[in-house]
Order: C-alpha cells, then sequence, then structure tokens
C-alpha cells in the first residue's frame, strides 16, 4: 500500500490466548485515494476489559464508533481525534447501559508525512527507529498514578505496591461515565524505516520492549511484524495467558525515491562538462583496446625500414607474421610469382 507516494507494509494478528473468548478488537481504515494508493491509514486497537460482562463487544461498539466517526473528518487535528474516541466512550455507555463493559482504546493515523496517536487505558502503542523502541502513550491504570506521585516525592515507593495488583485497575476506558483522560499527540513526523506498533496488553506484557524490538529484524516478506510479536507472545506459553492482539505497520519510504536518482544522473550527464569528458573517455578506452586487441593480438607491427633487398611491403607483412609463429625461415619465405608481384593468397605458393 502506498500513502500518497510512500510505501508502507500493514499487519495485524491475534491470538484468544488462554482465555475462553476474543475480547480484543482491532480495525484498519484506509482513508480517501484510489486504487493503490490512500490519504492516509487508521490503526485502531480495543482491548475489552477482562472479567466484565459484555468486554468482548464493548470493543466492537468502541471500534466500530470510532472508524465510523474519522471516516468523516475533513481534516485530522488532535482536537478531532479526541472527539471521536469521546464519540466512542458515548456509544459505549448506550450500549452497556444494561451491562458492565468496557474497553481501552488506542488509534493511529499515518498520513504521507505526519503521524497522530490517541489513547486511553493501559494498551499501548510503540514507535520502533532505527531499531530501538519507544513507547509513545501512557498507561491509564493505579499503577502509573502511584509512579508519579514518587517522582514528585509526594509518595514513598514502598507504599506504592509495586507488586500490587491494584496497579492494574484502570483509571480511565472507554464506557466511563465520568472523568475520562483521553491522551492524544501529533502531529509528528515519521521516516522511512520506522515501524508502529499497537498491541493490548496481553502482548506487552509478555514480551519485554528490547524483544519487541528484537523481533523486527525478524520480518519477512511472508511474516509480517505482528504476526511475528503475536507467534513470540504464544510460543512463551505463559500460564493465564490474556488475549494477545498486535496491528503493525511497516514504513518503506518514497516509491519515487530510487527513479528519481536516476533522473539526476542522467540530467548531469548531458550537461556540456561532463559530455566532453565522457567524449575523451570513450576515445581513450578506444585506444587502448585497439592496442592490445588488434595491434598486438591480430596483426604484427610494420615498419618499412625493415624491408630486405627486393622485398615488397607486401613480403615484409607475410615474413612477419610468420615470424611471429617461429616458423623456419627456409620454409616459411613465401615465393610471388614474378608476373604478378602483388598476387593475391590464392596466388601465393610455398616450398615443400
Amino acid at each position: 500500500m502506498k500513502i500518497g507516494k510512500r510505501r508502507i507494509v500493514l499487519g495485524n494478528a491475534q491470538h484468544v490466548g488462554g482465555r475462553r473468548e476474543q475480547q480484543d478488537y482491532m480495525a484498519i481504515v484506509p482513508v480517501g485515494g484510489d486504487g493503490d494508493s490512500v490519504d492516509g491509514v487508521w490503526l485502531i486497537v480495543a482491548d475489552g476489559m477482562g472479567g466484565h460482562e459484555g468486554g468482548a463487544s464493548a470493543s466492537v461498539v468502541a471500534v466500530d464508533s470510532f472508524s465510523k466517526k474519522v471516516k468523516g473528518l475533513t481534516e485530522i487535528s488532535s482536537a478531532s481525534i479526541k472527539a471521536a474516541i469521546e464519540a466512542a466512550n458515548d456509544a459505549v455507555i448506550d450500549w452497556a447501559q444494561d451491562s458492565d463493559g468496557g474497553t481501552t482504546i488506542v488509534v493511529l493515523y499515518l498520513s504521507e508525512h505526519h503521524y497522530w496517536f490517541g489513547s486511553v487505558g493501559d494498551s499501548r502503542i510503540f514507535l520502533r527507529r532505527h531499531g530501538v523502541l519507544h513507547r509513545l502513550n501512557h498507561d491509564h491504570n493505579l499503577g502509573a498514578q502511584l509512579d508519579r506521585l514518587v517522582a514528585e516525592g509526594k509518595l514513598d515507593p514502598q507504599e506504592a505496591n509495586a507488586d500490587g495488583p491494584e496497579r492494574r485497575y484502570l483509571t480511565s476506558y472507554l464506557g466511563k461515565q465520568s472523568g475520562l483522560l483521553v491522551e492524544v499527540e501529533g502531529p509528528r513526523e515519521w521516516q522511512a524505516g520506522d515501524s508502529f506498533i499497537l498491541a493490548s496488553d496481553g502482548l506487552s506484557d509478555a514480551l519485554s520492549n528490547d524483544e519487541i524490538a528484537n523481533i523486527g529484524f525478524q520480518v519477512t516478506t511472508d511474516v509480517t511484524y505482528a504476526e511475528a510479536l503475536v507467534n513470540a507472545t504464544v510460543r512463551k506459553q505463559r500460564p493465564g495467558q490474556d488475549n494477545v492482539t498486535a496491528v503493525t505497520v511497516n514504513a518503506l519510504g518514497d516509491v519515487g525515491a530510487a527513479s528519481g536518482r536516476k533522473v539526476k544522473v542522467t540530467q548531469w550527464l548531458l550537461k556540456p562538462v561532463p559530455l566532453v569528458l565522457f567524449a575523451v573517455a570513450a576515445l581513450l578506452i578506444a585506444g587502448a583496446v585497439y592496442l592490445t586487441f588488434v595491434r598486438d593480438g591480430r596483426e604484427p607491427a610494420v615498419s618499412y625500414t625493415n624491408l630486405r633487398a627486393h622485398e615488397t611491403p607486401e613480403h615484409l607483412v607475410c615474413r612477419l607474421r610468420l615470424e611471429k609463429k617461429k616458423l623456419p625461415t627456409d620454409q616459411s619465405r613465401p615465393i610471388v610469382r614474378p608476373d604478378n608481384p602483388r598476387s593475391s593468397k590464392k596466388n601465393r605458393e610455398y616450398r615443400n
């Protein structure tokens, strides 16, 4: 796929893990353009809250609502992305009036030169650049709040209870009636060679940042980055493995980069000075080829000062050819009929 003139490779993969049902949901939504080239593309991942009734449906409602909202956007901005996420929250609330459903959501929009992202909850967005993984968003859970208080000196590290399960309690999620926290950033420029990963916590809990970055080196034309990440998570066979979801995009660069360089080289060659240099070089090469293969290899050199008595130039050439083959002189001297000293090869006779 191309975004404008820049090539990208999309990937997505899921696994149910050790759970009874898949509560993650994802989508890739191209925007505008025609054929293989689009104006931009949305990547979306939602993780239905495990343990809550209707978690699987909540993630579907959130992704569908967000997708419909952003398809109608005429301009991409942080404000429009935040509004689309808030609309998805309203849709989940309306759906969950008779149930206890909720979901996280992470979104990424990629245009020809820039990207934006938004998130609610604890699903992750990563940027892999030059082989190094960078976390783009922040968790909305109790653990993140406690760590922030520790960093500000307002809480003792031991009181943050680093190993407590309550640290995973979400402080913001879609379906929350009030106090929704939405993180949105952009626009930022992306580079050729960048990779973006959107993942549920089932993947980010199983794989370290270094593992996620190194798996990027194993991507082939047959296995996308998303598939490689999910496969690596499943191979660990962790007890109670959560649902695993990954959506990835690998940015390959400008489609016209290589052809553009060729055009520049051609234009340079057509300038006057390069043309003269090229002609001189061609003459020198031709002269070297003549001296190597024609003069020395095929025809002996002729110096008319080497003419013997009563020897014509034609005799001299013939003699030099034979001498080069090191034939005995008494068997190699040609006899030309007296009546035709410049006769052709047909009329030459040699002594037996």
